[in-house]
C-alpha cells in the first residue's frame, strides 16, 4: 500500500512565485519554513542580496535544500526549539504549511518572536470554504486528495476569519490578503503581517469593534480611542464584508488588529469573531460610530474592579434607549462634548445605577462572564436584541448589569444600518420576535 504522507514529485522543489513576490526587495535575512528543497530561497537568492535559512522535516528535502540556500535546520515546527535559530528575520514565511501542522496558533506567535522590529510574515493558506468544497459538503462529501486543499496530510482547516483570528492571537496585524489565484476564485490566502505597533504592553481590556463601511464615522471612533484612552488596550477591528476603501483603511493602521469576513455575517457574528480571540480580564464591545471621551475606559475599567459582581458596564450617552440616555445633553463640538463629560463624572450621585440591560453600544464585559455563558447568540441575525439576551445570561450567572452614570461616550447611531440601506424597523420587528419566543415573553 501507498504512504498516504507520500507526496508526488516535485512537491518539495516548486517555486512560489506568489510568495516571492510578497518578499520586499530590501529583505536581508529570511526564514522559510518547511522550506522543502529550498526553491523559493533559491530563486529569491537569485534575486537580491540576502540569507536565507530554511526548516524542513523531510530528510531527502533538507539534503537537496543544503545545496540551495545558506543554513537549513532539520525539524518539526510544532516542536522544533526556535532558540537555535538564528534570528531575528526581515521576513519569515509559511509557505502552505500552517495547515499540516498539530497547533498552527501557538507555532505561528512563537516564531512571530523571530521576527526583526519591521520584519514581516508572509503565509500561504488554504481556503477551506472554497466552492469546490463547499459543493462536495452539499452532498454530503469531504474527501481527502494526494494534494491540494483537503490534502490528505491536512490536520487543521481555514476560512479567511477564522485565519484573522490565528493572526490576532499572535498579536500580528495583517496588512494584506491577496486571494489565489484571483480575487473571484479563492482557492487560498497570501497573507502579509507584520508586528502589532503600540505603546501598551500588559493589556488589560481587548477592544472589539465590528465595522461595516461607514468609513467617516470609523476614523473618527478610532481616532477618539486612540486620544482618549490611557489604560493598556488593544483594538480589534472585526471588517464585516466592507467595500475597497474600507478595508484598505482598516489593514493600514498599524496599532489596530484586524480580521476580515468574505461577505457580512452581522453585529453578533461579527463580535463573537472578536470575543474568540480575547485573552485579557476585560473585554469592550463597542460601535464604530461612537466618539469616547477623556479617562472613559480608565474611569468604567475602575469600576468594575472595584465590584467583582458587575459583569456588564456600560456608559451613559446622548442616543440609546433606557437609562443610559442622558436627556439633558447639551454639546456642539469637540470641546463642549468633552467638558459636558467632566460635568457628568462630577455630577451624578450615585454614580452607579444597577439596571437589567446595557446597550451594546457601548460594554464593558468581564472575561469571566464570557467564560461561563459563551458568546452571544449569532440567531439574532444582522443584530438587536443580541445584547438583550445577553444581559439575561449576565444576570442568570449571578452578575449585576451596571451604569455608570459618570462616563460619557457620544454616539451617532445606526451608521452602519443606513449606510446600507437596510430596514431598520423590519430588522428590528423579527430579533425582538426572536427574543421573545427564546424568552416566553
Amino acid at each position: 500500500m501507498k504512504d498516504i504522507k507520500t507526496k508526488p514529485p516535485g512537491y518539495y522543489g516548486i517555486v512560489r512565485q506568489d510568495i516571492l513576490d510578497k518578499i520586499p526587495i530590501l529583505a536581508r535575512k529570511v526564514l522559510d519554513l518547511g522550506c522543502g528543497t529550498g526553491a523559493l530561497g533559491a530563486a529569491l537568492k537569485k534575486r537580491q542580496d540576502c540569507i536565507v535559512h530554511g526548516l524542513e522535516m523531510n530528510q531527502a528535502a533538507v539534503l537537496e535544500a543544503e545545496n540551495n540556500i545558506d543554513l537549513v535546520f532539520k525539524g518539526n515546527l510544532d516542536n522544533f526549539n526556535t532558540g537555535k535559530l538564528l534570528g531575528p528575520y526581515d521576513v519569515i514565511v509559511f509557505g502552505d504549511i500552517l495547515e499540516h501542522i498539530i497547533d498552527p496558533w501557538s507555532a505561528l506567535r512563537k516564531y512571530a518572536e523571530l521576527l526583526s522590529d519591521d520584519g514581516i510574515i508572509v503565509a500561504s493558506i488554504p481556503n477551506a470554504a472554497h466552492p469546490a468544497v463547499l459543493y462536495d459538503l452539499s452532498r454530503g462529501l469531504f474527501r481527502y486528495r494526494s494534494a491540494g486543499l483537503l490534502d490528505i496530510t491536512h490536520l487543521r482547516f481555514f476560512t479567511l476569519p477564522t485565519i484573522g483570528q490565528m493572526f490576532v492571537k499572535a498579536g500580528l496585524k495583517i496588512f494584506d490578503i491577496e486571494p489565489q489565484p484571483n480575487p473571484n476564485h479563492h482557492y487560498q490566502y497570501i497573507i502579509s503581517a507584520r508586528k502589532l505597533k503600540t505603546k501598551f504592553d500588559n493589556f488589560t481590556t481587548t477592544i472589539i469593534m465590528p465595522v461595516r463601511n461607514a468609513l467617516e464615522y470609523t476614523k473618527v471612533a478610532v481616532q477618539s480611542i486612540r486620544d482618549h484612552t490611557g489604560c493598556p488596550y488593544k483594538l480589534i477591528i472585526v471588517n464585516d464584508g466592507s467595500d475597497a476603501e474600507t478595508t484598505a483603511w482598516i489593514n493600514d493602521q498599524a496599532d489596530v488588529l484586524s480580521l476580515q469576513n468574505v461577505n457580512s455575517l452581522g453585529f453578533p457574528t461579527a463580535c463573537n469573531l472578536g470575543l474568540e480571540c480575547v485573552d485579557t480580564p476585560y473585554c469592550m464591545i463597542i460601535n464604530s460610530d461612537i466618539k469616547v471621551t477623556p479617562g472613559w475606559l480608565c474611569k468604567m475599567l475602575a469600576t468594575m474592579k472595584a465590584d467583582e459582581n458587575i459583569g456588564i458596564l456600560g456608559p451613559m450617552t446622548n442616543r440609546a434607549s433606557g437609562p443610559q440616555v442622558d436627556t439633558g445633553v447639551k454639546y456642539r463640538n469637540d470641546q463642549e462634548l468633552n467638558a459636558y463629560a467632566k460635568k457628568l463624572e462630577m455630577g451624578y450621585r450615585p454614580r452607579l445605577k444597577t439596571f437589567q440591560r446595557i446597550v451594546f453600544f457601548c460594554a464593558l464585559i468581564r472575561s469571566e462572564l464570557i467564560s461561563k455563558i459563551g458568546i452571544l447568540d449569532e440567531s439574532f441575525g444582522l443584530g438587536n436584541f443580541e445584547d438583550d439576551d445577553y444581559c439575561i445570561r449576565s444576570i442568570h450567572a449571578g452578575y449585576k448589569n451596571v451604569i455608570d452614570q459618570g462616563v460619557f461616550v457620544h454616539h451617532y447611531g445606526s451608521q452602519t444600518f443606513k449606510t446600507q440601506n437596510l430596514d431598520y424597523v423590519k430588522i428590528m420587528k423579527t430579533a425582538e420576535t426572536r427574543f421573545r419566543a427564546k424568552w416566553g415573553l
